[in-house]
């Protein structure tokens, strides 16, 4: 047996009006709001620039292991690109992976990646991460609206279409 649960925007709507918040879903565009790319050094942008030229990952295997931490699920999964996957919170069974890669780049030093997480919220997120670091790994996380491919993705740093203000990842 299944449950489905309904909820009004409206109900939502007058709920957050009386606590005085915004209602995030009560924009006439539907839009969410993105603050914008501000915590990305010139550095790591010329990382982003230069890993155009890195050899794409095909497989999640081939991605060091304290990268591989940094998107897979709780369970330590993650699906290679076009495989199979949870996108949202109703769990199969078996389970699925929690998250999706999308695509990597990677060299001797750094790994660029986008991957996709599933559940109650649908999120797009972008990595650029030290291979040589594990104790500190993550140079620059950013989060959007859709799967970018790289061109996309320089455009949406440029445009300030992506959101860095999350230090941590989901």
């Amino acid at each position: 047996m299944k449950f489905v649960f309904v909820f009004r925007s409206t109900s939502f709507a007058l709920i957050f009006s009386a606590l005085g918040c915004a209602y995030p879903g009560g924009s006439s565009d539907n839009s969410i709001s993105i603050t914008g790319v501000r915590h990305l050094t010139e550095e790591s942008r010329n990382i982003i620039k230069r890993s155009q030229n890195f050899p794409l990952v095909r497989k999640v295997e081939a991605l060091p292991p304290h990268v591989l931490r940094l998107c897979s699920d709780w369970k330590g999964k993650l699906a290679a690109p076009g495989q199979n996957w949870q996108v949202g919170c109703c769990i199969d069974n078996p389970p699925k992976p929690m998250s999706r890669l999308i695509w990597a780049r990677q060299d001797e030093q750094h790994v660029l990646f986008h991957y996709e997480r599933g559940g109650y919220t649908h999120s797009y997120h972008v990595v650029l991460a030290s291979r040589l670091d594990p104790n500190s790994p993550i140079l620059w996380h950013a989060s959007g609206h859709g799967p970018l491919d790289f061109e996309g993705l320089l455009s949406a740093i440029n445009d300030g279409r992506l959101d860095d203000s999350s230090l941590v990842l989901p």
